[in-house]
This record gives C-alpha cells, sequence and structure tokens, in this order.
C-alpha cells in the first residue's frame, strides 16, 4: 500500500500539467514577441525623435521605418497564429525579424550618410582642384602683367578681387586659402598694375557714367551685406584698396563715404556689421 501511494503522489497533475503548458505556450507565442514588438517601434519612434528637426532626413528614411513598423506588426501577427499549429520556430523567427527591423531606419539612414559624405568628398576634392587652378592662371597673369607692366582694368580687377573674396574654402571644410590669395591681390596693388582708381571701360548702368574699381567692388561686395552682414573677407579687401588712397570725391562715392564713416565690428564668424 505505501508502493501505490508514493506512485500515485509522483504522477503529474494533468491540470497542473496542462496550465504550465499554456503559460510556456503563451510566453512563447504572445507575450515575447509582443515585448519585442513594442521594444523595436519604441525603437524607431525614438530615432523619428531624435531627427525630428533635421530638414536633411531622407524621404527614404521615414519611408523605410513605416515599412519597417508593417514589417514588426506582420511578424507579431505570425507569431500568435502560429500558436494554433504549435510551430515553435515562428515566433523565434518572428522575435528575430521584429529586432532587426526596428534598427532597419537606423541602418538606412547610416548608409545614405555615407553616400552623402563620399559625394560631399567628391565634391570638394573637385572645388579645391578648381580653385588650385584658378589661382595658378591668377598668379601667371599677375605676374606676367607686372614683367609687361600691363596694368588690369577695372572689370579684370574686379574678377581678382571677387576670386579673392571667395578663396575662404573652409565653410566646405575645405583650406582657407585667404592668405596666398590676398598675397597675389596685394601684390598687384603693390606694382601698380591694379589700381582701385580704374575706370570701367563701359558704364555699369544705361546712361550713366564709368565707375572706378573701388566703388564696382563695394557696389557688388560690400553693398548688398551692409551694414550688418558684410563678408568679412571682401570688407578686408576694400581696406587692402583704401590703403592705396583712392580718390573717393565723386558723387557716386557719397554713400562709400558714409560706409566708411561707421565703425565695423569683427565677429568670429564670417560677417563685419557697422555700428
Amino acid at each position: 500500500m505505501k508502493t501505490v501511494g508514493t506512485s500515485e503522489a509522483a504522477r503529474p497533475n494533468p491540470a497542473v500539467h496542462a496550465c504550465i503548458i499554456r503559460a510556456v505556450r503563451f510566453v512563447l507565442y504572445l507575450a515575447v514577441p509582443l515585448v519585442a514588438a513594442v521594444a523595436s517601434i519604441a525603437n524607431i519612434v525614438v530615432f523619428w525623435l531624435e531627427n525630428l528637426m533635421d530638414p536633411a532626413m531622407p524621404p527614404l528614411v521615414h519611408q523605410s521605418a513605416w515599412a519597417a513598423i508593417a514589417v514588426i506588426v506582420l511578424a507579431f501577427a505570425a507569431a500568435a497564429w502560429a500558436m494554433r499549429g504549435r510551430r515553435a520556430w515562428v515566433p523565434v523567427l518572428a522575435v528575430v525579424v521584429m529586432v532587426v527591423a526596428g534598427f532597419v531606419p537606423r541602418g538606412v539612414d547610416m548608409v545614405l550618410a555615407d553616400q552623402r559624405q563620399a559625394a560631399e568628398q567628391k565634391d570638394g576634392a573637385e572645388a579645391e582642384m578648381e580653385f588650385q587652378m584658378a589661382f595658378l592662371e591668377a598668379s601667371d597673369d599677375v605676374a606676367e602683367r607686372i614683367e609687361e607692366k600691363r596694368p588690369m582694368s577695372a572689370e579684370e580687377g574686379l574678377a581678382l578681387l571677387e576670386f579673392a573674396a571667395d578663396s575662404d574654402l573652409s565653410w566646405r571644410s575645405l583650406p582657407d586659402h585667404s592668405r596666398e590669395a590676398f598675397a597675389l591681390v596685394q601684390q598687384a596693388l603693390d606694382a601698380g598694375i591694379l589700381d582701385p582708381d580704374a575706370l570701367t571701360t563701359g558704364a555699369p548702368v544705361a546712361d550713366s557714367g564709368a565707375i572706378t574699381l573701388i566703388l564696382m567692388f563695394y557696389e557688388a561686395r560690400i553693398r548688398p551685406g551692409a551694414p550688418s552682414s558684410i563678408d568679412k573677407q571682401a570688407w578686408q579687401l576694400l581696406q587692402m584698396l583704401l590703403l592705396k588712397d583712392p580718390d573717393l570725391s565723386a558723387p557716386d562715392a557719397e554713400e562709400l563715404r558714409a560706409v566708411l564713416e561707421k565703425t565695423p565690428v569683427i565677429g568670429e564668424g564670417r560677417f563685419v556689421r557697422l555700428e
């Protein structure tokens, strides 16, 4: 009798066994996939919020995020559906798919960012090469004019000044070539081939008279930003021209004279303001 009692006590209770099986199936087919789905969607939402104010976010990233959410929902549905057929491999695969889908938008963004960076590097290399070629041409032209004592026209001088004004490429994460470009302008000024008082060969405006190089440079590069956002490079070049004591007595120079009476405030950025 004792042996029989022990055997009956050790035998598992069918009701308890069924409860355990149902609990395991619930965890495997519903609870774990649900946690994975919520965590993956939360991962996508967090990524969205981190880049909410980024205007450069490519549309493809948003599209991939919506597609990833759709995949997560379908994977969870598949895991729940597999509970009927007791296919244990389906919820495992669904969880893997959901976790991977949660990182898809970040992956797409990283790939596109790498592509943008590569394109920017290529454009930067081309811009640097173009500048170097233009600088060599300008240097050769200045050297030839100095040797031949052939001065620049006002239009040619303006081209050199604007080239120097645009020589700082640091805003594109490229080298700042201001030093060598300004040195070339100074060389032309010292040699007398770049004259701030050189007159334009044609009237800049119909039925108007010719103006000097310094006034033409003021109209092109100083006046548009005055008085609060004058390009610092252009302002420094204007000071170089003023050191040659140009004639500012003409009526056309009245506005420039008024600007020069103000106090320039040079900050850390790329602009100068007048007070």
